[in-house]
């Protein structure tokens, strides 16, 4: 799940339930990410507290105009809920100036299928998607990067 997020263990009632689930406690989010039998009656849940954000995933994609000259355009794909984990901070003193680089990885569900250096954007900070992961047949981790000039 990544770094920073706080695991949480839960006793419930043997129920259906898979790792496709969630639960929602006190007004928290919890990802669930292990169901272990204990007893005969009851499984023992380990979930990761997570907080949705709304995120919007854009392209640039270049067109012609009519004079034919190359024209970058900015579309909106679609918006999905997302969750952030924490994954590196940085900060590199370059001449004449510094850069700070904030990387997360932002877990979404299963059916949202992004591209690499798709733009995303969570709370007015857009972050570009470096790395997917999609083998988990629960949801896709991407890690997503945000550089800034200091």
């Amino acid at each position: 799940m990544g770094i920073g997020v706080k695991s949480v263990k839960f006793t419930v009632r043997k129920q259906d339930l898979s790792l496709f689930n969630a639960f929602r406690w006190k007004g928290d989010f919890y990802f669930l990410t292990d169901i272990a039998e204990i007893k005969r009656m009851y499984y023992e849940v380990t979930a990761a507290r997570i907080e949705p954000k709304i995120c919007t995933v854009t392209r640039i994609t270049v067109t012609k105009n009519e004079r034919k000259n190359p024209v970058k355009r900015k579309e909106i794909l679609l918006t999905f809920p997302g969750c952030l984990v924490e994954k590196y901070m940085g900060y590199a003193q370059q001449k004449p100036q510094a850069v700070s680089e904030i990387q997360y990885v932002l877990v979404t569900p299963k059916a949202v299928a992004l591209k690499l250096a798709d733009l995303v954007e969570i709370e007015g900070v857009t972050y570009n998607v470096q790395i997917a992961h999609t083998l988990d047949q629960y949801k896709n981790e991407y890690e997503i990067l945000v550089q800034k000039d200091v």
